[in-house]
């Protein structure tokens, strides 16, 4: 809950946070999507640009804090990584809703353990490709305009050869990968935010893209988690300045808008 913590407790649990390897990148003023290392965060259109500019942050901040928590997230951490990222959200200011699990577990392509009822997709070979998947049950989680958007921020990512390499450098090692994909929103004077964190791991090293890879004849067992979230804007303003104060001590880079 936002009271949960006085402003005191979340200003220093930013202030005390240490440093991580990792690269944070800043959208320009008029992109739809940003990638941040292993994340993506796309805006429907009409967003608040200084709304998204405090999505991007603390977004940017929750992955900089699992990464110090977990530096191994892709090797048997990361349900921990996941529940500290929602952590560090919910410490600078968002409001956790409901939350949703998917198990989906592939083998020689065409056969399926588990199919979650709501991916509404009758042929697990149909999925073909992990982007392909993710589409999917998606749809069960989005409404028809995110849903839009999610696709078209995955269609341009895979062209967006500079954007791509930044998450894929964070997204994978050996045969697991681990990304979160977000669609942002705006309501009344608040932000809305639907961020899915997505783990699998394959029989084979994964050689080309966490996002694009062809399950072929490989078994792979894929997890989907799918966070709801509010951001309670008063408690934010507190903490907004501290936030940045905090990036822009610890992080070289700066945020890459996804080119649509």
């Amino acid at each position: 809950m936002p009271g949960s913590l006085s402003i005191e407790e979340r200003v220093a649990y930013i202030q005390n946070l240490g440093n991580a390897e990792i690269a944070l990148y800043s959208a320009g003023p008029i992109a739809s999507a940003n990638v941040v290392g292993g994340s993506t965060v796309a805006f429907l259109d009409g967003m608040d640009g200084g709304l998204r500019a405090d999505v991007s942050n603390s977004t940017l901040l929750a992955q900089y804090a699992a990464d110090i928590a977990y530096p191994g997230r892709l090797t048997g951490q990361r349900a921990a990584w996941n529940s500290e990222y929602i952590k560090a959200l919910k410490n600078v200011g968002w409001v956790a809703h409901d939350i949703k699990y998917d198990t989906v577990r592939l083998q020689t392509g065409d056969c399926a353990d588990t199919v979650p009822s709501d991916a509404e997709v009758s042929d697990i070979s149909t999925y073909v490709t992990v982007d392909k998947l993710v589409i999917a049950l998606a749809a069960g989680y989005l409404t028809g305009e995110e849903h839009g958007l999610f696709v078209k921020t995955i269609q341009s990512l895979q062209k967006d050869r500079d954007a791509l390499k930044v998450f894929d450098s964070k997204s994978k090692y050996d045969d697991q990968a681990g990304f979160q994909l977000g669609v942002a929103s705006q309501s009344g004077n608040s932000a809305l935010l639907k961020m899915s964190m997505y783990k699998y791991s394959a029989s084979q090293n994964i050689s080309g893209s966490a996002l694009f890879l062809i399950f072929g004849t490989q078994q792979i067992t894929f997890y989907a988690a799918h966070q709801t979230m509010a951001l309670d804007g008063t408690v934010y303003a507190s903490v907004r300045e501290t936030v940045k104060e905090k990036l822009g001590a610890n992080i070289k880079q700066f945020i890459m808008s996804i080119k649509f």
